[in-house]
């Protein structure tokens, strides 16, 4: 049993190292490639999360009542064009990816975490409205979005404010430095600003680790 166990665990690590190919291919080549440098906080609000509340049926198991149940769908695009997306109030589990801008398009890509088998990407582009809110203007899983997507997701969705997003500050975000997505070389631009990246990041570490030791020896 513990051999079939290890066996199991080894083929879903090389089938996600596998999923995990086709994006260090592709993503430097694209505007979704990771830089630093970049400063989209004037365009897109960055000190909390836009949020997009979903209502859908579904039928009680003791009953044929239909009850509606909400959730929402929760972005945060962060100044340098990393992107943090969740489900309902957890924000504790999401999906990282990155974002660019184009007029007053907001594209963005974010990924599965290279174990999981079920899909690889989701594109989602927004229209940033003059009230400064975000409205869903397309979507698509495993492709390219293309004109004929954008044609299609409007008009399955024309109707339903699911689309228009409402913004809440919040103090405290996920820290973007801790993303699965930022450990990759090839989610960025430019392969000598991550090593840079990796070596600050290292360094503030130690430094964190021997504040901590001092502060434990001065307590003893």
């Amino acid at each position: 049993m513990k051999i079939l166990n290890i066996s199991v665990l080894v083929a879903i690590l090389i089938v996600g190292c596998w999923r995990d190919a086709p994006k260090r291919l592709k993503v430097r080549e694209t505007n979704f490639c990771f830089s630093p440098n970049r400063d989209n906080s004037k365009i897109v609000q960055s000190n909390g999360v836009y949020s997009f509340y979903h209502k859908s049926p579904n039928k009680l198991e003791s009953s044929e009542r239909i009850r509606t149940s909400d959730y929402r769908e929760n972005f945060i695009f962060y100044p340098s064009g990393e992107l943090y997306t969740f489900l309902s109030t957890d924000s504790s589990y999401g999906l990282w990816g990155s974002y660019y801008i184009e007029k007053n398009i907001v594209k963005t890509q974010y990924f599965s975490p290279p174990i999981t088998v079920s899909w690889d990407r989701e594109e989602v582009w927004f229209e940033l409205m003059e009230d400064h809110r975000l409205k869903v203007i397309g979507r698509t899983w495993d492709k390219i979005l293309s004109k004929s997507d954008l044609d299609k997701y409007q008009q399955n969705n024309r109707n339903t404010d699911a689309v228009l997003s409402q913004f809440c500050k919040h103090d405290t975000l996920p820290d973007p430095n801790k993303s699965w997505l930022k450990k990759r070389k090839w989610f960025w631009c430019d392969k000598k600003e991550y090593q840079v990246w990796k070596r600050n990041l290292k360094s503030t570490r130690q430094m964190k680790d021997r504040i901590v030791s001092n502060y434990r020896l001065n307590k003893l």
